[in-house]
Formats: C-alpha cells, sequence, structure tokens
C-alpha cells in the first residue's frame, strides 16, 4: 500500500511548469514585439542626464544633448520642482525602429493585482518622424513626464511603492498635465478639441477615452493656467500627492470641486470659441460625401487630375487603411489594409499617396517588416504591384512630375530629412538637398523646373557638411531650381516667428501655403513673387521680395491642403461635428468671395492704409507659361509681417520697427523653437555595457505555486494551496531585452516553500528564456507523511509572426527526490526516490485585445497546445530491451491536449460582453482529473464530496476547471472537460457618470450578469456509456459479484446568477451569486467570493 501512495505521489508532481489549467482559468497570452535589425548602442553621459543612440543616429543624439537642459530647467521652473535622479533618454531614428524595441512590453497582466507596483523610471524614449518640431515635442513631453510622475509617487523605489498603492491618477489627469506642460499642439489637436467643446461631447468628461481624454486634460489644465495662474498647479499637484487624492488636490488649492472645474473649462473655451468664429466665414467649398467612422484618423486626402476619384487613408490605433473613393457615382472600395489595432503610439505618418498625373493610377508608400514598400494601383485593371525602396528608412511626402517617370520624395536617412528626385525607371533616387534641416512637403513647380517645399534651414545656401548647431524649428518656404541644380535657393517667406508648410503654386508667380504662429490654427497664404529697383548705377539692379495675401478664413481648421496646378482646384480636410470632412475648392470662386468680404468691409482702408484690389478677370489662367503680376494687393515684406489672430478682424501688416524700448523676456520654450539655446559641450561617446535595474515589486497574499504544476491527486479538498505570502522581483536592463525575475513564496508553517528563477532575452525576433523552479512540500497522511523536493530546469523558444501571433516551444528536465518521515519504524525503513522526466510542449498563442479599463477589454485572444512527457528510466528500459519492434514505453508517459478561446465584445461605450470556451484532455498512462464547479481563487470554498474520483482510470494529478457558479468544486470530474462562460460587465458609475470620478473603488466597480455551461467526463464525450458518472459499481458478497447500475442523470449543468466587482485596497474583488441547474433542478443559491480577474 505504501508503495502505491509513494508512486501516486511521485507521478503526481511529474508535470513540469507552464502547463495549462493548473489554476482553474488563468492562463497567460500577451502581445509580441517583432525584431527586424540589431542595434550597436552608444551613449553620451552628462550631469543630468544621458543620451543613447545607434549607427546613424549622431545627429539626433547631438541634437537632443543640446536641447535637453534647457527643457529639464523649463519644466523644473513650471513644477517648482526639482528632478531629483539623472534622466536617460533613448534616441531612435525613425518610428518602426522604435516599434520593434521591447520597452513597455509586458506578456499578461497579473491574474492579481494587488501589492504589484511598477517601479517608475527616469528613462524615456524618443524617434525622428523627419520634422525637429515634432521631435522636440515628443523630447519635451518625455521630460514633462518624468518630472510629473516624480512629483506625484516619489523620486525613489520606497516613495514609490508606497504612493502607488494609494494614489491613484486618472489618464486624463497625468496626460492632460504632461500636454500642457510640453505645449502639445497640432492643427488635428485644436481641431478635435474645438469641436469637441462647442459640440458639449466634452462635458462629459468621464466618458473621454484615449486622445480625447489627453486633449480635454490638457486644456483644463490650460484653464486652470489662464484663470489661477500657472503657479497653482505645482501646489495642486503636491496636495494630491499628499492628501492621496487628485479631487483634494483641487479643493484644498482652488476651492472647488473636480466635478464644478470639469464644467467650467467647457465653458470657458466655449465662449473663447465663440468669439474668435464670429468674424469667420463660410467659403463656397464642395463638400464630398465620404463617411468615416469616429476616432479614426484621416489623411493623406488627394484628387485625381481629372476630379474623378479620390483617395485617402484612415487609421484606428495603428490599424491603417486605403480607400478609393469615385465622386461621380459616390462610392468607396478598400484598396490596401495592414497593421493590427494594438494599444500603443500609432504610427499615422504611413501610407503616403501620390496620384500619377494620367488619374489611372496612384501610388502608395508603406513600411512592413523594416522595408520600404511602394505599391502601384491600376484603376482599369484593379490590381497592384510593389517594389522595394532602397537607401531611404522613410518617406514623408511625395508627388508625381507631369510627365509620370519622375517623382519628388522628402525621404529620411541616417536621422535626417532631405529632398530625392525619384526615377521609375531604375528604381532610383538623386538626393537634392543634403544637410541636418528638415525639408518637407516638396512639391513640382514652374512645368517640372523647380520644387517648392517647407524647411527650417536658417539661410538659402545648400550645404553638404553642415556643423550641427542651433536652428530653430519653424519652416519657411524655399523653391530649388532643377534646371541649374543651384546651391543657392530661392527663399519665398523668411519669418521666424511664424510656421509655414504644404506649399504648391497656384500659376507661374504666385505660391499658396498654410501659416501658423504659437498655437493658432492654420490659415491659407498666397506669396506672389515681384521685382523692384534696388539701385541704378551702369545698369538697373532689382531685388525680388514676395506678396503676401491672406486667403478666407474659416471657423473651422485646415488640417490638410493639396493644390492641383492644372486645374486650379484644391482639396481640403477639416475636423468638424465629431469627424473628418472632405472639401474642393475652386481658386477663381475663392477670389470672387474675397472681393465680396472685402467690399462689406468699407474701413479696410482705412485699418490697413491701403486699399486691396483684386481683380479676377486680371488672374491668367493656370496653363499660361507665363503672366503678368496681379494688379494692386495689399503688401507684406517677408522679412517681417504679422500672423493674423483668431480674434481679429481685419489683417493687419507692419514695416520694420526699431524698438529702442524694453522688450520683454522671451520664455524658454520659445527660445527652443526659435534656435536660441546654451552652449553645450559634447564628450566623446562610449559604448554601451549591459546594466540591471528593478522594473517590477510583486508583495501579496495568495493561493497559487509559483511553480505552476499541476497538483498530486490528493483530493478535492485540497485544490487549493490556502494562503501564503509571495515576493517577486523583477529586473530589466536599459532596453529592456533582458529580464531576471525571481520569486520566493512560504507558508505559515514554514514547511512548504517555493523558488523560482528565470531569465528571458528578447533581444533578437526568436525570444528565449531559460527557467529553474524548486518547491518542497510536506504532505501529511492518516499513515504516512512525506517530504518532496522538486528540481525543475527547462527552456522556451518564442518566435512572433506579428504583433499578436506566436509560435512557443517549451523543452523540460525535472528532478524528483521523495523521502519518507520517520513517524515510526515502519516510515525509517522506506528508502527515498528519485524521479527523472523530460517534456516537450508546443503552443500558439494569439492575442489581439485592447484594454479598456481594468477587467474591461475587447477584441480576441486563445491559446492551443499540446504536452508529452516520459519518464526517462522507463524510456531507458525500453531501449535497453530493443528488439526489431521498437515501441515507446507504456507507462510513465503523458500526453495533453488543450485550448482556451476568449472573445470580448463592446455593446456599448465600456459596456463589455465577454465569453469563453475551454476544454482539455488527458490520455496516457498518468491522467489529470478535472473537478467542474466553484471558481478560481475560492476564498470560502466549498467541496461536493458526494461524487468520487472514478478509479481505475489511471488518475495521478488534480486540476480545477473553473468557473462554473452556482456549484460546489467537483459537480463534476473526469480526464476530460469543457465549459462554456458568458458574462455582461457593467461598469456602472463610469458609465453613468459624466465627470471625473473620485473613489477608484467607484471607477472600477462593475456589475456582472453571467451565465456558465459545462461537463467533466471520462470517455469521449460526456453520453458515452464510458463516462463513469453514467454508472455506479456495487460490490458484494465478498467482492465475487459486482452490481453495475446505470442512470440517466444530465452529465452537462449550467447556471445563472449576477455579481459585483471592484479594486479594493489593491485587490480586484468579486462577489457572485449564482443558481445551478442540475439535471433540470434548479439548486439553491450559491455565493462566491474570490480575488482574481477575468472569468
Amino acid at each position: 500500500m505504501r508503495h502505491i501512495l509513494l508512486t501516486v505521489f511521485l507521478l503526481g508532481l511529474a508535470l513540469p511548469a507552464f502547463s495549462q489549467f493548473y489554476n482553474g482559468s488563468q492562463l497567460t497570452f500577451g502581445k509580441n514585439r517583432v525584431q527586424h535589425r540589431e542595434f550597436l548602442w552608444q551613449y553620451m553621459k552628462f550631469d543630468q542626464y544621458s543620451i543613447y543612440f545607434y549607427e546613424g543616429g549622431r545627429n539626433l543624439a547631438d541634437y537632443t544633448a543640446r536641447v535637453t537642459p534647457q527643457i529639464i530647467e523649463e519644466m523644473e521652473d513650471k513644477l517648482d520642482f526639482v528632478i531629483q535622479q539623472d534622466i536617460t533618454i533613448v534616441v531612435y531614428k525613425t518610428q518602426s525602429e522604435f516599434r520593434q524595441s521591447n520597452v513597455g512590453l509586458q506578456v499578461d497582466e497579473d491574474h492579481n493585482i494587488g501589492g504589484r507596483t511598477m517601479l517608475q523610471s527616469n528613462k524615456l524614449f524618443i524617434f525622428y518622424e523627419g520634422d525637429y518640431e515634432k521631435f522636440l515635442t515628443n523630447l519635451r513631453r518625455g521630460i514633462a513626464e518624468i518630472a510629473v510622475t516624480q512629483l506625484m509617487l516619489g523620486s525613489n523605489w520606497r516613495e514609490s511603492i508606497r504612493n502607488s498603492t494609494l494614489v491613484n491618477v486618472p489618464e486624463w489627469y497625468l496626460e492632460g498635465i504632461v500636454s500642457y506642460l510640453c505645449n502639445e499642439w497640432t492643427p488635428e489637436t485644436e481641431s478635435i478639441v474645438r469641436d469637441g467643446i462647442l459640440s458639449d461631447r466634452f462635458r462629459k468628461f468621464n466618458r473621454l477615452t484615449g486622445l480625447e481624454a489627453r486633449f480635454a486634460g490638457q486644456y483644463m489644465w490650460r484653464y486652470i493656467a489662464e484663470v489661477y495662474g500657472p503657479s497653482v498647479i505645482p501646489n495642486i499637484l503636491y496636495m494630491a500627492r499628499m492628501s492621496r487624492s487628485v479631487d483634494s488636490g483641487f479643493q484644498f488649492v482652488l476651492g472647488t470641486s473636480l466635478k464644478s472645474l470639469s464644467q467650467e473649462f467647457i465653458t470657458y473655451f466655449q465662449e473663447k470659441y465663440r468669439v474668435q468664429s464670429a468674424g469667420k466665414h463660410e467659403v463656397p467649398w464642395e463638400s464630398l460625401p465620404i463617411k468615416t467612422k469616429k476616432k479614426h484618423w484621416v489623411s493623406q486626402f488627394k484628387v485625381s487630375q481629372d476630379e474623378r476619384y479620390a483617395v485617402y487613408t484612415t487609421n484606428i490605433l495603428g490599424q491603417y487603411r486605403v480607400f478609393l473613393y469615385d465622386i461621380e457615382r459616390g462610392k468607396r472600395k478598400r484598396i490596401h489594409k495592414a497593421e493590427h489595432k494594438l494599444e500603443r503610439i500609432a504610427d499615422r505618418s504611413y501610407p503616403v499617396i501620390a496620384w500619377h498625373p494620367s488619374s489611372q493610377a496612384f501610388s502608395y508608400i508603406v513600411e512592413r517588416r523594416g522595408q520600404l514598400l511602394m505599391y502601384n494601383y491600376e484603376l482599369d485593371k484593379g490590381k497592384k504591384t510593389r517594389r522595394e525602396l532602397f537607401g531611404l528608412e522613410k518617406v514623408i511626402d511625395m508627388q508625381y512630375a507631369k510627365d509620370g517617370r519622375r517623382m519628388v520624395f522628402s525621404g529620411v536617412r541616417n536621422g535626417q530629412s532631405d529632398i530625392y528626385l525619384y526615377y521609375a525607371v531604375g528604381n532610383r533616387q538623386e538626393q537634392l538637398t543634403n544637410d541636418v534641416y528638415d525639408d518637407l512637403n516638396p512639391r513640382f513647380v514652374n512645368n517640372d523646373k523647380g520644387i517648392i517645399f517647407s524647411s527650417n534651414r536658417p539661410d538659402d545656401t545648400l550645404r553638404t557638411r553642415v556643423p550641427f548647431e542651433y536652428f530653430p524649428v519653424q519652416k519657411d518656404i524655399f523653391l530649388y531650381d532643377l534646371e541649374t541644380k543651384s546651391k543657392i535657393l530661392t527663399r519665398i517667406t523668411n519669418t521666424p516667428k511664424v510656421n509655414e508648410i504644404m506649399p504648391a503654386q497656384l500659376d507661374s508667380s504666385r505660391y499658396t501655403f498654410l501659416a501658423s504662429k504659437g498655437d493658432r490654427l492654420y490659415q491659407r497664404m498666397t506669396a506672389v513673387r515681384d521685382s523692384a529697383i534696388a539701385a541704378i548705377d551702369t545698369t538697373i539692379h532689382y531685388r525680388y521680395f514676395s506678396r503676401i495675401e491672406p486667403l478666407p478664413r474659416h471657423p473651422h481648421n485646415t488640417i490638410e491642403y493639396e493644390v492641383n496646378a492644372r486645374t486650379g482646384k484644391y482639396t481640403q480636410l477639416m475636423f468638424r461635428d465629431g469627424r473628418y470632412q472632405f472639401y474642393i475648392g475652386d481658386r477663381d470662386r475663392e477670389l470672387q468671395a474675397i472681393e465680396e468680404m472685402l467690399s462689406k468691409r468699407p474701413d479696410a482702408k482705412e485699418k490697413d492704409k491701403q486699399e486691396m484690389v483684386i481683380d479676377p478677370s486680371s488672374i491668367p489662367p493656370i496653363s499660361a507659361v507665363s503672366s503678368p503680376v496681379p494688379p494692386v494687393t495689399r503688401k507684406l515684406d517677408i522679412y517681417n509681417y504679422q500672423f493674423i489672430t483668431d480674434d481679429e478682424e481685419e489683417i493687419v501688416f507692419e514695416k520694420k520697427v526699431i524698438d529702442v524700448t524694453e522688450t520683454k523676456k522671451d520664455d524658454k520654450a520659445t527660445k527652443l523653437r526659435d534656435g536660441r539655446r546654451k552652449a553645450v559641450d559634447l564628450p566623446t561617446p562610449r559604448n554601451y555595457n549591459l546594466n540591471f535595474s528593478i522594473q517590477e515589486v510583486t508583495t501579496q497574499l495568495n493561493q497559487t505555486n509559483i511553480t505552476e504544476f499541476y497538483q498530486p491527486l490528493t483530493g478535492p479538498d485540497n485544490i487549493f494551496p490556502g494562503f501564503s505570502p509571495l515576493l517577486q522581483v523583477a529586473t530589466t536592463d536599459l532596453f529592456e531585452d533582458y529580464r531576471v525575475v525571481g520569486g520566493f513564496r512560504t507558508s505559515f508553517n514554514l514547511r512548504n516553500t517555493d523558488i523560482m528563477l528565470s531569465f528571458q532575452n528578447y533581444k533578437k525576433r526568436l525570444d528565449k528564456e531559460i527557467f529553474f523552479f524548486r518547491n518542497s512540500n510536506r504532505l501529511l497522511g492518516t499513515f504516512t507523511a512525506f517530504d518532496i523536493e522538486t528540481y525543475f530546469v527547462g527552456t522556451r523558444l518564442s518566435y512572433p509572426i506579428n504583433d499578436v501571433l506566436r509560435i512557443e516551444g517549451t523543452l523540460t528536465y525535472r528532478n524528483d527526490r521523495f523521502s519518507a518521515l520517520s513517524t515510526d519504524l515502519f516510515q525509517l525503513e522506506n528508502p527515498s526516490f528519485f524521479e527523472h522526466q523530460l517534456g516537450v510542449k508546443p503552443a500558439v498563442v494569439f492575442d489581439n485585445t485592447l484594454p479598456m479599463g481594468l477587467n474591461l477589454r475587447r477584441g480576441w485572444r486563445f491559446k492551443i497546445w499540446g504536452e508529452y512527457y516520459q519518464n526517462i528510466a522507463e524510456f531507458q528500459n525500453a531501449i535497453l530491451n530493443f528488439n526489431e519492434s521498437f515501441n515507446f514505453p507504456e507507462n510513465g508517459d503523458f500526453l495533453l491536449l488543450g485550448g482556451d478561446f476568449r472573445f470580448y465584445q463592446r455593446i456599448h461605450r465600456n459596456i463589455i460582453w465577454a465569453n469563453r470556451l475551454a476544454g482539455s484532455t488527458s490520455i496516457g498512462s498518468r491522467r489529470v482529473v478535472y473537478y467542474l464547479g466553484g471558481v478560481d481563487n475560492w476564498l470560502f470554498r466549498r467541496v461536493d464530496n458526494s461524487l468520487e474520483v472514478p478509479t481505475g482510470q489511471g488518475f495521478a494529478f488534480q486540476s480545477l476547471a473553473a468557473p462554473m457558479r452556482g456549484f460546489w468544486i467537483n459537480a463534476r470530474n473526469g480526464n476530460s472537460f469543457a465549459v462554456l462562460n458568458s458574462e455582461i460587465r457593467f461598469p456602472v458609475f463610469s458609465y453613468f457618470s459624466g465627470s471625473p470620478l473620485k473613489s477608484d473603488f467607484l471607477e472600477t466597480f462593475q456589475i456582472v450578469g453571467f451565465g456558465d455551461i459545462g461537463s467533466a467526463w471520462t470517455g469521449p464525450h460526456p453520453y458515452s456509456e464510458q463516462n463513469v458518472f453514467n454508472q455506479q459499481d456495487i460490490t458484494t458478497g465478498g467482492g465475487n459479484i459486482t452490481v453495475i447500475i446505470k442512470n440517466n442523470r444530465e452529465p452537462v449543468i449550467w447556471s445563472y446568477g449576477m455579481g459585483v466587482r471592484a479594486r479594493l485596497l489593491g485587490y480586484f474583488v468579486r462577489l457572485d451569486y449564482a443558481w445551478g441547474v442540475d439535471d433540470g433542478v434548479v439548486q439553491p443559491g450559491v455565493f462566491h467570493f474570490s480575488i482574481n480577474l477575468d472569468f
């Protein structure tokens, strides 16, 4: 008997870690990162910060080094707080290369979130998008976030652990203050905020998510700064930290509640926007009835030369689509779709689109697996072809020449954007500019004899080796001569305070572009090239200048602007009424609108000191090669014009004025954008050496073995090990390519302990992991007592197919030592036993779910796996007894197949319908018995002992098949199980509340209605005669007679009920009440009190 019991215990522990369903429904899913190249890192060390970069990124690193000190000083002044620790800045050349990094990658959220603390680090990661203005904004945002995080949570790990468990900072709060501090602004940001405020959509503040929540938070902090003064902001943050409450910070400092404040700032900006829009007029543009979904970002709106078709792209959470729209028929067709929806920084710079001059084809460039691919789509054939572009890291913008054989690119190489001439024949590029300055929005002009573009270069001279010194981020308009290829550019504008982008040609002497100053809306302007006599000696000397004309203003902001120089038509993309709007305008009609607008302003001449006279008939046709300069217009010196503010009724132009009075001191942000910075000595770069820091600390009470083994067959009463303390620490290197995790768990009697150590390597595409576990248990029976020590090592390889799908393979070795305790003479004679096992497990994991809050997500995820384990001793005996017909040994083997599929559907806003279908079966000489019933981590569990574990089935292990609410544990059992769970998760307070909630308990509170159905059985299926549940064996007559009683009880059970969930003291607590239905009879209700996420 003792040998049988010994064997059961040994075999019961002979399953390695990372098996499935060892703890009910708790499985590991998670996203992936796909690496296409390896980076060789260097760094430069400064007093307050360090900058890391790789080959080709030295210019970006130098720029970062020069601007960082002033940004740090600026943020410290704004927050009245000194950043305590050195900042680590990691610079990537492109966003696609940044997406290959493992920064922020987590396999999955823990099932027990209590006591889990992510330590705040002082490192930030930025990437270059071809525009130093965006690069500077991202750098300012990263430093601002570090400063705010330190102010809120503390500057060392002790303060971080203490405050992170007590201060719950909403997304809009942190993201909003960071965006305000870094002055993050784009035309789309202003358009979305303006539209959301004027439409009252932002009044329901608590219902905003993602970027809308960030924008709303940014403008709330902006309201506080404008009304109460910027000096109160540090006090609000500090009081929120000290009081452990976001709402208390506003109450103590401003004397108003968060609910009132969230409404006051909406009213404030509504009045402001209405005043600004009062002097603007609707322009006679044709609107295309293209319908787009809300929260989809739209870009690259282009119309064909014959105005028959339009093409545009949409982007939602990084997944982009290319659409072709038939203007005459009013129908659209999807041409391309790629990427997955993921909760990360979306790359909206792709695809880049350009129409072929024939109007029968268009090209678009995308990036895939580190490659630049150009697709050509032919409308008549409905097919697309592709080719790879070499020598460039990124293409920002492009346009076809009239011959259709050349294109102009704004491309990125080695961390700098330049102008390239691309030849379709030969698939090659010719680089026209080669310097550190940004060269964007190139367009062919003057019958393809020149290229106009926007650039932040300080002068008009092209140089190949420009020292990387300071330069502004505001852009002017320049013209490159393709015929002479002169190194001297023609400067169209020279405005240090104004940003001008998206230039295009209207006719031979007139150009148009968008201009903006500070955070004001972009306005369309035109520049007319003209000349005047500068001096007369032996010859007449002319000076050339541009006269600037404003185009009619519109209440909504122009996001994109594209001109068709042949037809005089232009396209505009705007955001209004919660969606993107597509417009087509006509130059002649717009000039007429200008004349009508001026005729209604008789005081224009007095105010402007000159008269604007525009005669549309005098403007030459587009096709004319040369045309006379239009008659009198309002003159504007390109070296000094005052930008139009939104609240001005007229445009005021000024000549140069020498100011002899004391000038106002510029703030640090203005100096950064104007290129005025402190001198910084750059040290010699050094090679990066691997170093680790603590990333995560977990201290909690739980009921889970960190070794994650299947339990030995000891009965359903022992399915949970009971509460025990756990300490786990995770460390990572700077780039989070390597991760070391160590953990320790012990019982209160100090007899049952777990030790684990894991090393994970994510540096290359093939992810690798080595793990070690040690488990010691003391098992006390009625007549025997045993100590079992298990040493377990293994390696896991994971190959990501893409960001949401991966293939895994695990190889393991296990050593078990079994010792009988000397409780009596009989036990003293028992020797110790050892067992060795090898195992292999392949698995497929898919996860494209998107988080929507705690225990709220949407999307699909599943895991399919198989496991096989073999006792080495049994296999060795089979080899030693080898004959002509070798067979694998029948004893000591184990095979298991399983799957878990989960689907989360959003019903409305944050109401989620969650579904799960799971099942598993075990075959071989040793099997797992699944106990169906109850829930994971059931604190006050109840067990149904009326159903015995079948004998003669080879059961050696046990596991919980859950959830099956409304039943006790062991309502059904067998070597196979299947369960279907479905529930509606309704976060009631956050759903109905339009204002931010003060309590984290209310924010995470959910009401859940659910239903479960499932069965556990032996045999091929639940209704099989081999299912021992359907029969009862009674032995009598001294063991000579066995009576078999077959019953017709329903093997499938189901239940229904409701419950509540919320986060309490850091733990996600669940209380369910359910009624089970067994054999058609509704059972008495059962309470389930548990601590667990998901199902």
